[in-house]
């Protein structure tokens, strides 16, 4: 089934919206529990109301939403990279303290 809706929406805002937190628990909030599985019918669906500011509003809204996501994505995967290179670095230490190629200080710490 698709739902259109009533005005003109730009597909990128329509994304991030549909993303957000407040659609998100607006959704939550409207389903309806069967035989313990909560759904979220078309009907249910249609009527969330959603904030809908005019065509060129959206459009800025989603660019600036994309431009920002894009920044936050970036930084994610490098801390994920720095995450990994130090997961590796604490394998290679332990390993190296076990097998004694490090030494380990009487204060417990392996340099």
């Amino acid at each position: 089934a698709h739902i259109r809706p009533a005005k003109k929406v730009y597909a990128q805002y329509l994304k991030h919206l549909c993303n957000s937190v407040g659609f998100t628990d607006e959704a939550i909030m409207t389903m309806k529990t069967g035989v313990g599985v909560a759904n979220l019918n078309v009907t249910d669906l249609a009527n969330i109301k959603i904030p809908l500011p005019n065509y060129n509003e959206q459009v800025a809204i989603a660019n600036f939403l994309n431009v920002e996501t894009e920044k936050v994505d970036s930084i994610k995967e490098i801390l994920q990279e720095q995450i990994d290179n130090l997961e590796k670095y604490k394998k290679s230490l332990i390993g190296d303290c076990v097998t004694g190629k490090a030494k380990i200080e009487e204060d417990g710490t392996c340099p």
